[in-house]
Parts: structure tokens; sequence; C-alpha cells
């Protein structure tokens, strides 16, 4: 090697550690906190419960590759963020050696220079060399087997040699990343195809296998000294694939994979601007007899793209995958431009090769962007501020509690023991239900656990107990990541000082003073307080006491089923509940349901609570009021019908199975139908002319990624709105209709859907002058909020929701100017609404007049 090549390389590793260090991110808090977790404790045995935990506590930890530089990492440099960011930022400058390597054996020396540099600013390994995951390290170790792979198809004397050494990268390789065994798919079709090429055996893919098969060996008497079976890695590795492709559904099948792999190519441009030469490249590389090991080349880029998709399809978040690709892309580039220029006269020679390397280079240089990356600092940015604050703040006994549900990943309080060099942090870690009788210490929230609620069904998160203050809070990416801090006081503190997070806590109680209440009475006929939920409990007996009515449930011991007990009694149409109940052996109760019926029997309306340890011990806050069509304090809701047509309400509960518990009923008030009106009669309101002259384009589609939104005017005066989605895109699909309005004090319309199955959710906007948003309405509709063909009224007024429509914005609709009616349906599919009637009141808004509003353009 010249010296030039030594000083042109060595000037790619300073610029490739440069650039490295400017994109720097650290900790992502994701799964690269597993592989801390889990390579702290393989370099620490005393920290191992046993070796299984370690070894099935995750999908990363069966990744030794990974896991034991990392942890030795630790050992010599402490456990810091650097120490681990380390390990991957070096594998990543050592490929800028080995990728030069491998291009100087393809290319000749401006090659291995070239592909240097084009390591050195690739957009996909700068983003990632500092994150402590597996990708970096797997591109460097694959880049080595292909290093070791020509230098065998070069050597004669030596091929074996080489060809053991690429053996052990590839066995390395398999506890990198658990794809290193399926490289022997296109490792035996070259066998094959240079045994009859040179017509003689070629037995280097045995010696390939001996040197994979060697660490193989070495790994499985690891896996036999900790677990007594040498096979462990192999059976949890393929059991996890047996159990991914017979349960799991791909979030991105074929063909849509290609739009995902067209996304990070082409839009994000994770292997720089020069991508789009490649096409030509590759051709020329696989096509020119000057391509050493070209026909191998070839079989490991078919077999190395079809990992890759493979491994986009089943993922959201892939970015970094795209490293697989690495290695082979530079060096097919590099011999794809040699194979093209060695084609020109020789005087052309020189000042092509430097301005195509300089085409290429800048084309890669270009596309780095920081906000292009998958991974920034700004994701765990706020947990480490959330650290900060705790760590100058807490005294050393006082603990923290997190959410650490089982259900969840509870990155959270792994991030702040990688934080805090797994020592002992402050008090300890707790868990959150905990912190709900603690009198001291501190509370951790983050978006690490609270984008998960929806895979808890009994979370320990209820919201801020009253005795918490918030003390810090920091966010970014316009609030998506966010991290808060509460003290726990130890008594609450006073109203004026609480802190509470409105989306985080439960619905307030709702107003019942406007209704007239009319008690329901237990004395009558057995009938009308039967019990009626007796699923698997042993029974359920009721009993006139001195002060309601009471209901023991009393469960089975041999049944693991939900075990239910409750009464029932009969009301004539139900505009609000009150109910005066109280609780027996607290402690076994679950949940608290309270039902209504219509006349058909079907779905219901109901109102459910899942009781947190804490809420099971403390008293049930009297009364319990409910309103049809809205939540209640720690209720749930969902299900629509007419309340007119209520002619049932059930109040039961879940128990523990084999357990015995109940309530009292102390008293039971009903707010029939004609009872007082709703809010909306306080109101004065003027029709909406949906049916203006067509020319003046007073309506107009909103449209999403659908491939088409069709407004039809009905000669009934309704208007419909048909929404066409496009099967060829995964992007939400829109389509609905706009009308103006001069402010807006509430809004009620009939609506009716076309194709409900199809249609995701149902969404009202309130916009300014400028089509800036500021109060929406919000329909997600599901099993229980469900849509129906039948003409539904709604009665909307800013602030405040309506049945299933839930409200989000300013309580004043002064500055509306414009009304949004939309859906979203399934990617795809057609679906759409009618709109039978709209009418709208106004600020300010005298006697009603004869003139309708009639909507202007829209932009």
């Amino acid at each position: 090697m010249k010296r030039y090549e030594i000083v042109l390389i060595a000037a790619a590793l300073f610029a490739g550690l440069g650039v490295r260090l400017y994109f720097y991110t650290g900790l992502i808090t994701s799964d690269d906190l597993s592989h801390t977790y889990a390579s702290y404790r393989l370099v620490h045995p005393e920290t191992q419960d046993s070796f299984q935990g370690v070894l099935q506590g995750s999908g990363n930890v069966r990744r030794l590759g990974v896991n034991v530089p990392i942890g030795l990492s630790m050992l010599v440099f402490g456990v810091h963020e650097w120490s681990l960011a380390i390990v991957p930022l070096t594998f990543s400058l050592i490929g800028i050696v080995v990728i030069s390597g491998v291009c100087r054996l393809l290319a000749g020396p401006w090659a291995g220079v070239l592909g240097a540099w084009m390591w050195a600013c690739l957009p996909a390994d700068v983003y990632t060399a500092t994150v402590c995951l597996q990708d970096n390290i797997f591109a460097t170790v694959y880049a080595t087997f292909l290093l070791f792979l020509l230098l065998s198809e070069r050597s004669e004397r030596r091929r074996w040699l080489w060809a053991v050494a690429a053996g052990l990268a590839l066995g390395y390789m398999q506890y990198v990343k658990e794809v290193g065994w399926m490289c022997f798919g296109p490792l035996g079709l070259w066998a094959v195809y240079s045994t009859w090429a040179r017509r003689r055996i070629d037995w280097r893919i045995v010696y390939i296998f001996s040197g994979f098969m060697l660490v193989q060996a070495a790994v499985g008497y690891y896996y036999w000294i900790h677990d007594a079976d040498p096979l462990s890695y192999w059976k949890l590795t393929l059991g996890r694939l047996f159990s991914i492709y017979g349960t799991r559904t791909p979030t991105y099948p074929f063909p849509r994979v290609f739009d995902q792999a067209y996304k990070y190519l082409c839009k994000q441009w994770v292997l720089g601007y020069a991508v789009v030469a490649f096409p030509l490249l590759a051709i020329a590389a696989l096509w020119s007899k000057r391509t050493p090991a070209r026909a191998l080349i070839l079989l490991l880029l078919v077999a190395q793209v079809y990992i890759w998709l493979e491994a986009t399809k089943w993922m959201n978040w892939t970015q970094r995958y795209t490293l697989q690709l690495s290695t082979l892309f530079i060096a097919i580039t590099v011999a794809g431009l040699h194979a093209l220029l060695s084609r020109l006269p020789e005087r052309w020679g020189r000042r092509l090769v430097l301005v195509a390397c300089l085409s290429i280079l800048t084309a890669t240089c270009t596309a780095l962007q920081k906000d292009r990356q998958q991974h920034g600092r700004f994701r765990g940015e706020v947990i480490r501020l959330a650290f900060a604050y705790v760590n100058a703040n807490a005294s050393n006994d006082e603990p923290i509690y997190f959410d650490v549900n089982p259900h969840v990943p509870f990155y959270t309080k792994r991030a702040f023991e990688a934080l805090s060099g797994f020592e002992r942090f402050k008090g300890g870690f707790g868990k959150l239900e905990d912190a709900y009788e603690a009198k001291s210490g501190w509370v951790v929230l983050s978006h690490l656990e609270q984008g998960y609620m929806h895979l808890r069904p009994e979370a320990s998160y209820c919201g801020p107990a009253p005795h918490w203050l918030e003390v810090f809070h920091a966010s970014n990416n316009g609030g998506r990541y966010y991290a808060r801090v509460l003290k726990i006081l130890p008594e609450p503190p006073a109203k004026p000082i609480r802190i509470i997070d409105k989306p985080d806590y439960p619905a307030d109680p709702p107003d019942v003073s406007r209704f007239e209440f009319e008690p329901i009475s237990f004395a009558g006929a057995p009938a009308l307080f039967k019990s009626c939920w007796k699923r698997a409990s042993r029974s359920v007996d009721l009993e006139h006491v001195e002060d309601g009515l009471s209901c023991e449930v009393t469960g089975d011991p041999d049944s693991s089923d939900s075990q239910y007990g409750g009464v029932r009694f009969e009301v004539a149409g139900m505009q609000a509940l009150r109910l005066n109940l109280s609780l027996t052996n607290a402690e076994n109760v679950r949940d608290l349901y309270v039902y209504a019926y219509g006349r058909d029997k079907g779905e219901p309306m109901r109102w459910y609570w899942s009781l947190t340890p804490r809420q099971r011990r403390a008293a049930l806050p009297n009364p319990l009021a409910f309103v049809t069509g809205e939540p209640s304090g720690y209720f749930r809701f969902g299900g629509e019908i007419p309340p007119n047509s209520i002619e049932e309400i059930n109040v039961f509960i879940r128990i523990v199975p084999g357990t015995r518990a109940g309530f009292i009923l102390h008293s039971a008030e009903v707010a029939r139908f004609t009872a007082a009106g709703a809010d909306s009669e306080e109101f004065t309101f003027k029709r909406v002319d949906l049916q203006a002259a067509p020319e003046t384009e007073r309506l107009s589609n909103r449209v999403g990624a659908s491939k088409h939104v069709g407004i039809k005017y009905e000669p009934s005066g309704d208007v419909s709105c048909l929404v066409e989605g496009d099967p060829d895109s995964s992007q939400h699909q829109f389509g609905g209709v706009t009308f103006e309005v001069p402010g807006l004090d509430a809004l009620r319309f009939s609506s009716s859907f076309i194709n409900p199955q199809n249609i995701v959710g149902m969404w009202v906007d309130g916009c300014d002058e400028e089509r800036r948003r500021i109060a929406r309405w919000e329909w997600r509709l599901s099993p229980d909020s469900p849509a129906s063909h039948e003409p539904t009224t709604h009665v909307l007024i800013p602030g405040e929701s309506f049945a299933f429509l839930e409200t989000d914005g300013e309580r004043s609709g002064a500055a509306i100017r414009s009304v949004h009616v939309f859906i979203r349906l399934v990617p795809g599919t057609e679906a759409g609404f009618v709109l039978h009637s709209a009418e709208a009141a106004f600020p300010e808004m005298g006697v009603e007049s004869e003139t309708p509003v009639v909507p202007a353009s829209e932009a």
C-alpha cells in the first residue's frame, strides 16, 4: 500500500470520527437499554438472579457478539453513555479500514480510498454509530466476512486459511444478528458454481463451515457451563423465529414492504443520493469480467436484500436495518464505477476517476441531514433531564417510583438504572401502584410507558394522586416525547398548588344539577332486583338491609374465569343516574360496572371502573353520577343508545376468583327523559344551507392519502360524502366536507355512516380564519363506540363532549370561522357519511332569522 493511500484512509478515519461525534446520539431509551441491561449482568455475575433470567429476559440478550464487547467496555470505563457508545463507534471506524480493503481487492488502490470515504460519511452508519445497538457491529463484521472471502478467491496457497477466517467472521456475525446462518445459501450455490467453472471441487465451503462451527462450539460450551444445554441459543433463536412467523401478522407485508424500502432509500436517503445510480453501477459491476467473484457478490446481494426486506416488513421503525446492505452497496458501487471507467481511453483515466469519485462522495456526504435521523438525542434527552433533576433534588433515602407493569417495556426504570451506573440510586426504585400510599418520594412518568396504555387492561396508572406535585416537565418533538417528575408530599396540598395534567386525569364527575331526579324503589317485586350477572360465581345473594339493598357475590375457587354479581332494576327512559353505593370486602373487587339497556336488549350503554389497590382501600365517592353519553370520574364510557329507549339498569361487580365481596346500594335515583332538557336548548339555531349554488364551491373535499372524495347533493336536501381509499398507500386516508360560520356557540347536525365497518373515526374541527384548528371533537370507532347506518343527531358545544364525540380545544367558539366534518377510513376501502341537516348557533345571536347561513368558499 502506497503512502498516499495510507494518508487518505487515515484522513477518512478522522473525518468519520468527526462527523459521527457531530451526529452523536447516545441512549435512545429503547432496545439499547435491553443490551445495556444484559451486558452489565453478563460481566457482573453477582447481579444475575439466574442465567436463564439473563438469557430469556429479552430478544436482545442472546446477542453475545454485541453484549460481550459492551460489557467489557463497562468493565474498563465504567457504566456511562459514552462507554456504551464507544463500542458501536469503534466497530464503525474499523469498518472504514475493512471496506477499503474490500474495495481495493475489487478495483484497485483508488477504489479502496473511495470505499473508505463512502463508509466514513454513509448516512445510515453515521446516524447509528453512537447508538448501543447491533447494526453498526453487524455491518463491520459482514465487511470482514466479505474481505476474507475475496482473499480466499485471490490466494491459492492460503485459500483454506482465509476460508476458515471467513467462517469465524460468519460465526461471530451469527451472535450479532441471528441471520448469519442464512449466508450458507448463497455460499453453497457459489461453491457449486466455482466447482463447475474450475472443473474441480471447491472445498472452501467446508473450511467456511468449519470456522463457523468452531464459533458455535465455543459458544455452545459457554451455554453448557451456565445452562447445562449447549443448544440453548439455537432453541431460543429458532423458537422465536417460528413464533413470529406462526402468530404475528407483518406490519408491511409484500408488496407494501417496497413502499417502506423506497421511503428509507429515496426519501430518507440513508445510503446517500448515490443510491439512484446504484442500479446502473450494479449492472456494470456484475456484468463485467473485471469484477472478481462477481457470482459470489450477486448471490450475497440477492440473499441480503431478501433478508432486509423480511426484517423490514415486520417492523415499523427500521431505518437502521439498511446497514445490512451497506457493505455490498459500497463494494458494488465502487466495482461498477471501476468497470465503467476501465473501458474509457487511458488518457481520460485519472481525471475522470477523480471526478467520478468526488461526485459519488459528494452524493453521499450531502445526504447527511439531522432531521432524517430516526434516532436522535431528542428521544432520550427528556429522560436525561428528568434523571438530572431527581439526582440534584432528591435526598439519598427517598424512593423513585416508576410504572413497571409487566405488559410494557418499563424503559424509564431501566434508563435510570443505566444512567446511575446500575448502582443504588437514592432510596431505590419502586412500583407506581405503591406510590399512591407513599408519604414521600418521587414519581417519574414518561412517553416510554404511556404510549403502551392500550396494552394494559388493568393499568396501574390512574392519574396523579392529590398529594403529588408536578415539579419538572420536559418535552420535545412537538410533545411526542416527554418526561414528568412529581414530588410526593406528606399530605395533599391545597387546591391552588395542585397541578393536574388533564389528559392523564380521569374525567370530572358530570354536573347533574340541571336534572330532576326520581327515586327508584327497592321494595317492589323480586323481578326488579333479581341477580342477572352471575357468570362463574358460586352464588349471588340479594337482601334488604336497613340502609338499602345488599348484594353479596361468592366466587368459585375452582374457576379462574371472571366472576360477576349484581342487581337489575327497570326504568322508563334515562338521561342521568345517581347512585349511593358502598363496597364490602373491597379488596376483592376488581371492577365496578353500570350498564343501561334499551328496548332491543342489544349493546348497552356502559360505564366501567377498574379499581386500583389504592382505590379499593378508599371509600367510593358518593353519590356516583352518570349522564348518558359522558364518562364519569374514574368510570370509562362506551356504547350509544337513545336515552328515551333505556328500560333497564344493571349495577354489578367483578371479583377476584374464589373470593367473596359485594356492595350495598343505599339509594338510586333516575332523571328520566321527561326531565329538564339538554344544554342545547339554551341556544337559538340557524339552518346551514348545505346545498348552496354549486358554482360557488361552497363545499369542498378534505383529502388525505385517499384516491378520491366525492360530494353528492341529494334531492332530499342531504349531502353525501363518499371516500375511496388508495390500496397502494398505507397513510391515513381522509375525506369530508367544509362549511363556513361566523363564530360558533353550538353546532347541531344529523348524520349517518356509509360502510361504517371501514371507518376508523369521525372528526369535527372548528378552524379560525387562517384555517388553524382551534377546536376538535373526535369519535374513534370501536366495539365500545360503534357507528350505525341510522341517522344520529349530535350537539357540539366548544369545550364539551357529546356521546362518542370527545372534545379537545378551546371552550369559546367566537374565533371559529369554518367547520370541517370528515372521516378516516381503513386504507384501500370505501366508506362515507351523509349530512342530513346542520344548524349553528352563533355568538350574540338574537332572535332567529329566516335567512339561512350560506357557507363561503374555501381556499
